[in-house]
Formats: C-alpha cells, sequence, structure tokens
C-alpha cells in the first residue's frame, strides 16, 4: 500500500529541467551530454554553487551569463498543476517528499514557502553528501517519511535516476507531462 509520494524538483515541480534549459539556450545535448552530467554532479555535490554551473553553461554555450539566467528563470517557474494536485488530492492522504539533485539554496529560491509546506520532508543531494541515483539517497527519503521504500512512488523526468528508486522497491513514475503523471500516478495509487 502507497502512504507517501516523493517528487524530483527540477523537470517536474519546476520548470523543465536543466538539459531544456541548455539545449533552449543553443547548445548542443548529443555533444556535450558528458558535459552537462559531470557539471550536473558537481553542482548537486555542493562543488560548484549556482553562479559556478549557470557561468560554466553560458560560456560552453557561447551566451552571455546575462541571458543565460533570463532562459533559466523565464523556464523555472513552479508547476501550478502539480502543486494543486498535490495540495488538493494527495496531501490529504498522503506523506509528500521532495527528492532533489540540487545545489545549496536553490530549492529556496525557485518554491515559494507557502508550496513548500506541502513537503513532509525535503531531501537535497547537497546538503545530504548523495545524488540520485544512488539508493541511499532513496533509503534516506522512505526513513524521513517515516515508511518502507516499498510504500513510496517516486516520480522524476530522467529516467536514469528512476534506477536507484526501483532497486529500493519504490515504484517510479517517468514524468513527461501532467496529464499523464496524474493518471499514472493515479492508477499506482489504486
Amino acid at each position: 500500500m502507497i502512504k507517501a509520494v516523493i517528487f524530483d524538483c527540477f523537470g517536474v515541480l519546476v520548470g523543465t529541467g536543466l538539459w531544456q534549459i541548455f539545449e533552449r539556450a543553443g547548445g548542443d545535448i548529443e555533444k556535450d551530454g558528458a558535459y552537462l552530467e559531470d557539471m550536473i554532479v558537481q553542482a548537486s555535490a555542493g562543488k560548484l554553487s549556482s553562479q559556478e554551473l549557470t557561468q560554466s553553461m553560458a560560456d560552453r554555450i557561447g551566451v552571455g551569463v546575462d541571458e543565460y539566467r533570463k532562459i533559466i528563470e523565464d523556464d523555472e517557474q513552479p508547476n501550478t498543476d502539480v502543486f494543486s494536485f498535490i495540495e488538493t488530492e494527495l496531501k490529504p492522504a498522503y506523506k509528500i517528499g521532495l527528492l532533489s539533485n540540487a545545489t545549496h539554496g536553490e530549492i529556496e529560491r525557485k518554491i515559494p514557502q507557502e508550496m513548500r509546506r506541502l513537503f513532509d520532508a525535503e531531501i537535497l543531494s547537497a546538503e545530504v553528501g548523495m545524488q540520485k541515483p544512488d539508493v541511499r539517497i532513496f533509503k534516506l527519503a522512505a526513513e524521513r517519511l517515516a515508511v518502507d521504500p516499498n510504500e513510496c512512488v517516486f516520480i522524476d523526468d530522467r529516467e536514469h535516476y528512476l534506477e536507484g528508486a526501483t532497486r529500493v522497491g519504490m515504484q517510479t513514475i517517468l514524468y513527461k507531462d501532467f496529464k499523464s503523471f496524474k493518471n499514472e500516478l493515479e492508477r499506482a495509487l489504486s
């Protein structure tokens, strides 16, 4: 029986995700995939600040840092459909978690406090020293929500990150859009 629903932040709760932002700014995901993954890992581990990450991405693409920041700001808005669904449908019946590979302070800057109150636990990679898809971060999320991993559904927009959740026994949903996510989650919860 599912007792907790855990959400990734970027690409699910907020915006479309760093990969899409990089591409929208003129970057080549095919050519720079390994670079992107490395930058994300370093930033998520707290080894790069969000400013350093932004500067590096802008330099790699060959655009000004202010132009790149504007693309990020335009994209990284809370997904109001998902937050409304959490508040009205999920929060009354389930524990809600946030699990993200994120730099220090990034969640506070992207999600307003009134929306963050919906989460019973926030697990952020830079704060806990682990990153998705490491199985330990998924075990920690379940522990902080006081449930077993097999009582959780984890939602992420990156298939690679779902693998760690699956390995600890969580059900998973690959987020593509709100409608398909909602349908898949309702099936998983029934």
